[in-house]
């Protein structure tokens, strides 16, 4: 069976295998993957694809994944073995993921027999459609402000210098590649930042997944007044729905207080799908004496959030 990485050049061959939306991850600076493929094959039988985070401590590194698919448990066997080599290689000090609960038996079976753990939770993502962001919004003041600019509007030098600080500060919503992301890949139009005396003191940051589905990228302000992400947060759907259908799903991931705090207030009803989660602990090699034949150094790197 052959393993293939998976780069920006070749996952397009794949996309049918992975989806558009893992496809898009792919070639982002601290996110892995690889297919495999059975001798006289040119279909995939597995794949996975994982993002390594940096924790607390500077070696604390941690891998999540991002997607799991196998066809077969022989397939399933081979892939579970790779990846195991792949993260210790990365010096990973636990592997971690939350996945659908429609994850099949085979990759169920071979997380299990890998050593993962599995429960059943609620994911920390919850699903709303423009329409209802922007009904919600409505019942919170006017928002109207010049302050609020779209992302558009930004000089590439005041965008690079707004997402240093942001970098700096430790501040990258789910993003732990923000320092790295092209301005592209936001959508400018969407996207607006708080500005008052030069200073940037809110910004949510967007972006449109090949699915079509809107994701919060970032939402961050510099003050503890609730009411200014609720401002921002409403000049962004606002100019949102210039540009999508209300029904287009707005995905947010209530990762951390100030964005789980939003959404209770805007939506307290709404609750995440059901998702398979679990971990499980990496042996880290002790010497350098280590199979290297899939390692590529290009590949690992940092940052780590967690929920």
């Amino acid at each position: 069976m052959q393993k293939t990485g998976l780069t920006k050049e070749n996952v397009h061959d794949y996309i049918d295998f992975l989806s558009m939306d893992i496809a898009e991850c792919i070639g982002r600076e601290f996110t892995c993957g690889f297919v495999c493929i059975k001798e006289g094959e040119d279909r995939p039988s597995a794949g996975i694809v994982w993002e390594l985070k940096q924790g607390d401590d500077e070696l604390d590194i941690k891998s999540h994944i991002l997607f799991i698919r196998a066809l077969d448990e022989e397939s399933a066997n081979v892939l579970m073995d790779e990846y195991t080599e792949s993260a210790l290689l990365a010096e990973c000090g636990y592997s971690y993921y939350s996945l659908p609960n429609t994850l099949g038996g085979v990759e169920i079976n071979a997380l299990k027999k890998a050593g993962f753990s599995l429960e059943e939770k609620e994911s920390s993502v919850i699903s709303v459609s423009l329409s209802e962001v922007i009904k919600r919004l409505l019942k919170h003041g006017d928002g109207q402000y010049d302050n609020i600019k779209p992302l558009s509007q930004a000089e590439d030098r005041f965008f690079s210098s707004m997402i240093a600080k942001l970098e700096f500060e430790g501040n990258h919503g789910i993003c732990d590649d923000l320092l790295f992301l092209p301005r592209e890949f936001f959508d400018n139009d969407v996207s607006c930042y708080y500005e008052d005396d030069e200073e940037v003191y809110a910004i949510v940051l967007v972006h449109e997944k090949p699915s079509g589905k809107i994701v919060l990228d970032l939402l961050h302000s510099h003050d503890e007044d609730p009411n200014t992400l609720i401002r921002i947060m409403k000049k962004t759907v606002m100019l949102a729905e210039a540009k999508y259908d209300p029904a287009t799903e707005f995905l947010i991931d209530r990762h951390d207080k100030r964005s789980l705090l939003m959404c209770q207030k805007l939506f307290p009803k709404k609750t995440g799908e059901k998702v398979y989660e679990g971990m499980r602990k990496e042996n880290i090699p002790q010497s350098e004496e280590i199979d290297t034949r899939f390692y590529n150094e290009e590949e690992w790197d940092e940052d780590f959030e967690e929920y």
